[in-house]
């Protein structure tokens, strides 16, 4: 971070450095300012502290050190400009900053309901099923019971929801293939899994609810929508000159 505002005139706001948790995006935010603080006085002072040798690049040429020392003081000054944060901070900042393009309910509130919901519109779904039929999502063996239905129908649900926009296979019950299993079956119960998800997205959005993951892929979908993409990207793309992403 320092190398690129000193060397090439990045202001604090063109900055994103992001990483995985609050407690280390609050000590990269404490380092950072700290380099640029040391690198300032170092390039106006000239004289490098023995623990940043590093910092000797910074005063070569000597006819740079003034453009240098006023970058490095600007970045300093405006350094609450820069983002820092966590990765799903990152998006939601970015999802708020886009506003109606984001594609996102710009009221939602981030909640952590998710596992709540999903196991409502399991169960929902598996009485559904067997209201009419007892006999319904039966497998060919004999100690299937509801539960187990349920229990592995959240689990597909929540493998899902987990992995948006990845080729799955649906764990299907019981964990063993049986000789009796038949494509219609399978195909059932793959249909009964998108049929919870896709519940599970109704019911969210209903309560004016966010997600971890829905940071993520709101603003996944937002770059990659074929009408506003475009402009999202162009729009980011002009605000941060310098990326730093940290553990992925």
């Amino acid at each position: 971070v320092v190398r690129h505002v000193a060397e090439r005139g990045l202001a604090a706001s063109s900055l994103l450095v992001v990483t995985f948790t609050r407690a280390a995006a609050a000590e990269l935010r404490d380092r950072t300012r700290k380099a640029l603080v040391l690198a300032r006085d170092a390039v106006v002072s000239g004289v490098i502290p023995d623990d940043q040798p590093w910092m000797s690049v910074l005063l070569d040429p000597p006819a740079l050190r003034e453009s240098r020392a006023a970058a490095l003081r600007a970045a300093v000054e405006t350094f609450d400009d820069a983002t820092i944060t966590t990765i799903h901070g990152f998006c939601q900042q970015a999802l708020r900053q886009l506003g109606v393009r984001s594609g996102t309910g710009l009221d939602a509130e981030l909640g952590d309901s998710t596992p709540r919901i999903v196991d409502e519109v399991c169960r929902d779904l598996v009485v559904a099923e067997l209201l009419h039929d007892p006999h319904a999502l039966d497998w060919p063996v004999s100690d299937l019971s509801p539960e187990k239905v349920f229990g592995a129908l959240r689990d597909a649900v929540t493998a899902v929801l987990g992995n948006p926009g990845s080729g799955w296979v649906p764990k299907v019950p019981p964990a063993t293939p049986h000789k009796n299993d038949t494509p219609e079956r399978l195909a059932r119960w793959v249909t009964l899994v998108g049929e919870a998800v896709a519940e599970v997205g109704v019911r969210r959005r209903a309560a004016r609810e966010l997600g971890y993951d829905d940071l993520v892929t709101g603003l996944r979908d937002a770059v990659l929508h074929p009408v506003t993409g475009p402009s999202v990207a162009q729009a980011l793309d002009e605000r941060y000159q310098l990326v730093l992403v940290d553990e992925i």
